[in-house]
């Protein structure tokens, strides 16, 4: 039986996808405007379309449902990482400088930036892959709360985790992205509200003056209200998380009512994400920088095309792979083991 899915949901997961590439583009510096404007929303668009699809269960379910989901597909990103950069370190300069044990403790810790002031030394950052540590977070808890507790208490554990994770993250940096988890809990929550009410059809009685006038004060409000959810950062707090929500609720507006459709892009976001952390993994490690012209808006639109295409044609291949997919990766493996052994 095949899940039945929503087309507008899938488009706005291409759109997001799209723009997380766009952003991570080596010019989106030389345009920080831009670049706050797809940072305010972008990451949180994520975890609100996850929130959609979220069902309560027991805290057993939940751990085993969303490790299957999102720590293998980790483990699968980071270690690839790893082996990706210690080949290419061993082709250029034979290995020198390079400390495997130092990339092994980075993927444990699972912190997204290199830290060197943890007491026993120098970090390896997993980079992008903090996402899936988030959203496993994130996606537990809240599962757990709402069978355990009523709604009322769901709505305020969500504030409170909010709270907490966004506080937490400017003193220390929890290992396992704890702190980006406990903070995304309320952007998964607004994307089950926002399900149950079926808020995404309701808009679209709204006049469309007081939607352009909300989507004005969110494009001013944007520079100060960046959000950077690997560190739980939100911007000026309630101006972020304003935000956020305006620009991811727009975008699924927009998808809904111009009845977009996502597509392959749509259907398998996370291969495109892992395919494009790859390609910049292996941008990092060669030192690639691709420039032609003199006009950065050029060379920002080149690189993000570049990028765009390479994540869609990696993605694709991985796709064919079911290197994500725990279940059906190791399903296939054990029917080809029975099938040897019947032969």
């Amino acid at each position: 039986m095949t899940k039945q899915r929503i087309e507008y949901v899938d488009a706005a997961k291409a759109i997001a996808i799209i723009l997380v590439i766009f952003a991570h583009c080596h010019y989106m510096i030389e345009f920080p405007r831009l670049g706050n404007l797809i940072y305010s929303f972008h990451m949180p668009l994520f975890f609100i379309v996850s929130g959609f699809f979220l069902k309560e269960m027991t805290t057993k379910k939940a751990i085993c449902k969303y490790s299957s989901a999102y720590l293998w597909p980790y483990l699968v990103l980071v270690i690839s990482s790893i082996l990706l950069e210690t080949a290419i370190s061993y082709w250029k300069n034979g290995g020198a400088g390079f400390n495997l044990a130092e990339k092994i403790l980075g993927l444990i810790y699972g912190n997204p930036y290199q830290r060197d002031e943890v007491m026993f030394g120098k970090l390896y950052g997993v980079s992008n892959a903090w996402f899936f540590l988030a959203i496993f977070w994130a996606c537990s808890i809240l599962s757990t709360c709402m069978h355990y507790l009523k709604k009322e208490e769901v709505v305020l554990m969500s504030l409170l985790s909010l709270g907490f994770g966004a506080f937490v993250s400017r003193k220390i940096q929890l290992p396992f992205e704890i702190s980006a988890g406990l903070t995304a809990v309320v952007y998964i929550y607004i994307g089950k509200v926002l399900a149950i009410y079926h808020v995404i059809n309701r808009i679209e009685n709204i006049r469309l003056s007081l939607l352009g006038l909300a989507v004005f004060v969110f494009v001013l409000l944007s520079n100060a209200g960046r959000v950077a959810m690997n560190i739980s950062y939100l911007g000026y707090s309630v101006f972020g998380l304003f935000c956020s929500m305006v620009g991811s609720i727009f975008i699924l507006f927009l998808c809904k009512h111009f009845d977009l459709k996502g597509g392959w892009i749509g259907r398998n976001t996370l291969y495109v994400f892992v395919a494009h952390s790859l390609i910049q993994c292996l941008e990092k490690a060669l030192n690639l920088d691709f420039t032609f012209t003199e006009f950065s808006i050029l060379n920002l639109f080149f690189n993000a095309i570049l990028d765009i295409l390479g994540a869609l044609l990696l993605g694709y291949f991985l796709q064919y792979t079911h290197i994500l997919e725990y279940k059906k990766l190791f399903k296939q493996h054990e029917h080809y083991n029975i099938d040897r052994v019947l032969k």
